[in-house]
Formats: C-alpha cells, sequence, structure tokens
C-alpha cells in the first residue's frame, strides 16, 4: 500500500505538517460545501486527493493546505507572493500515472473580490517538465455581476474528442490571474477523481 509521503508547503521543499489527517478546524458552514458530489458521480466516480503529495507555490500563515482542504467553505488559500503575482500554482503528484476524470474547486466571486480567480488552467503530466493544459476555466464566461458560490467542474480527456480519459501523475492548478488584476488569490475547495 502506498504510504504517502510528507507534505511541504513550496516547491523548494519547506516541511509543514502533513495534511493527511486534517484537524477539525471548523464544523462546515455552507451546506452545498458538504454536498459537492451528485449521486450519480457517487456512483461512477472517487475522490482521490488523499492518495496525492500537495504542494502550493507560496501561502499565507493559516491560508494554506490544511485550509485549502478543509470543508468548511469559511476557509481558504490564500497565495503569499508579494510584488510578483501570479501564476500561482497548486501541485498534486500521485504515486504513479492514473486515470483522472474530473476536477472540482470551490469559487465564490463576491467574498473573495479581487483575490478571486479569474482564469484558471489545469496541467497535466508526469513531472514539472512535461506538464501541458487539460483544461481552462474563466470567470469571465459567466454574466457580468453574477455570483458564483460554487463547486466548479472541469471534466479532464487526453485528447480534443474527448474520446480517451486523461492519464497523469502530476495535475497543477495554476491561478493565472485575478478579479481586477489582484495579486494574491483565494481558493477555497479542490477535489481530484478517478473512474470507480
Amino acid at each position: 500500500m502506498f504510504n504517502p509521503p510528507t507534505h511541504y508547503a513550496h516547491h523548494n521543499s519547506i516541511p509543514v505538517t502533513p495534511q493527511f489527517v486534517l484537524p477539525n478546524l471548523h464544523e462546515p458552514t455552507d451546506p452545498q460545501t458538504k454536498a459537492v458530489d451528485s449521486h450519480e458521480e457517487l456512483q461512477t466516480l472517487r475522490e482521490i486527493s488523499d492518495l496525492a503529495h500537495w504542494s502550493l507555490t507560496s501561502f499565507k500563515a493559516g491560508h494554506g493546505l490544511a485550509e485549502l482542504r478543509s470543508s468548511n467553505s469559511e476557509l481558504y488559500w490564500q497565495s503569499d507572493a508579494g510584488a510578483t503575482g501570479p501564476p500561482h500554482i497548486l501541485t498534486l503528484t500521485f504515486p504513479k500515472k492514473i486515470t483522472l476524470t474530473k476536477v472540482k474547486f470551490l469559487i465564490q466571486n463576491i467574498a473573495d473580490e479581487s483575490y478571486c480567480p479569474r482564469t484558471i488552467k489545469i496541467r497535466a503530466g508526469t513531472s514539472h517538465h512535461d506538464v501541458q493544459d487539460a483544461a481552462l476555466w474563466s470567470l469571465n464566461d459567466y454574466p457580468e455581476a453574477m455570483e458564483v458560490k460554487d463547486w466548479v467542474s472541469l471534466d479532464l480527456w487526453e485528447d480534443e474528442d474527448e474520446s480517451r480519459p486523461l492519464r497523469a501523475r502530476m495535475i497543477q492548478l495554476m491561478i493565472v490571474n485575478n478579479v481586477n488584476d489582484g495579486k494574491d488569490t483565494h481558493l477555497r475547495g479542490f477535489r481530484i477523481y478517478a473512474p470507480k
């Protein structure tokens, strides 16, 4: 059985508390957050985030991996990039190549204002050296001034005609830019799925 490695907060291997068993930070306050998956999804998909090693390009104290992985929508990852700004990257690395079918991430554009991601790319590969774009999401696709407070779901495919599921060892969520060109970002949840 695979024993997950200790997590690191940055790509430069600064150790942090392992995130496989999360502390009970708070009870979830948003019922939507608890009901992430539909009944149909639960029949065919399994959530596999715990199988991966997670890392962030940066984070502010108290807003790191534990908060991102919490089921409480009041908690979030906040990047700490200083003047450099985006992109901000969440990386999940699995012990071997695996079939991946879907990712979900939680967005709250009104609450997060300029910290809200405007464009997100999902990238996939076997390592940092060969990741390629696999999916794209943009807040610009929603009507102007519409509140987005929900889990966004993106299907993952190996090819453009969507005939083969994606196989990868590494998945990255890259926040390309934020609302109003904000420098740092908030992300309130992330999940990744494989077939049962």
